[in-house]
């Protein structure tokens, strides 16, 4: 089923963002917070992110995909598990790509 979920990906209070299921069941993650590799400002590793102290607007963030599986699917471009530092305009690319992605497609 696909929909969006909130929540963050690592525990503990530091990573923010949500995650995108399509109705082909591979997943977009987008995390932003101080243990992100993103451009969250006026946080350190040490504050735990609150809506309070969460800057409105942030310029990019960590973006990871599951396919099928739940497994993380590796990006091309790096070879890495997630996508580092990522412009909205590069994540509707990425969303792009794992919405179209058939259930059986590997990478």
């Amino acid at each position: 089923m696909s929909g969006f979920k909130l929540g963050t990906i690592s525990i503990g209070p530091y990573g923010r963002g949500f995650s995108v299921r399509f109705a082909n069941d591979y997943v977009v993650s987008v995390q932003f917070g101080p243990k992100n590799n993103c451009s969250v400002k006026n946080q350190s590793e040490d504050d735990v992110v609150t809506l309070d102290n969460l800057d409105e607007t942030v310029d990019n963030a960590e973006v990871s995909v599951y396919d099928t599986n739940g497994e993380p699917v590796i990006f091309n471009s790096s070879g890495d598990e997630s996508h580092p530092f990522t412009t909205p305009e590069k994540l509707v690319t990425i969303m792009t790509w794992a919405m179209r992605r058939s259930n059986d497609t590997k990478n």
